[in-house]
């Protein structure tokens, strides 16, 4: 009966451990878009030029919002900078209160900054996803081109 009982208290500490990571993994992105340090920091007009070394990684973009919209079924909204660079914010849960505070808050032909995570850098497909504001006040040191 007591190597039965080892056996469980195993299996159940190893279906605890195998939990526990994939939530973590699946919160991993979401928290280090949050508290993750930027890795580079472009102005919209140099990332596709530049940005390829940072794909898959954390960056600042800033530039001047040419166009934005909201994808009713996902909650998305995509902000484009530079008629280039998508930024796209995540929300499934969004009610109306949150969307009208983004839009409020970026408009078309005002300069913004996006942190998030560079996932396409190609001259005139440039994403990132997911993308969260970053304030106006915040440090900002663009990475100069070096050609």
């Amino acid at each position: 009966m007591d190597q039965l009982k080892c056996h469980r208290l195993k299996f159940i500490f190893t279906c605890f451990i195998i939990v526990v990571s994939l939530v973590g993994y699946g919160c991993s992105k979401a928290f280090r878009l949050e508290y993750g340090k930027v890795n580079a920091q472009f102005e919209a007009i140099d990332i596709a030029r530049e940005g390829k070394p940072f794909l898959n990684k954390k960056v600042t973009v800033k530039g001047t919002i040419t166009n934005r919209s909201l994808n009713q079924l996902t909650g998305e909204i995509t902000m484009v900078l530079n008629n280039e660079v998508q930024c796209i914010w995540y929300g499934s849960h969004r009610d109306e209160n949150d969307i009208l505070l983004k839009v409020e808050d970026y408009q078309v032909e005002k300069v913004a900054a996006f942190d998030g995570f560079l996932v396409r850098c190609e001259p005139g497909s440039v994403i990132l996803n997911p993308v969260m504001g970053r304030s106006k006040d915040a440090p900002f040191h663009p990475l100069k081109n070096s050609l």
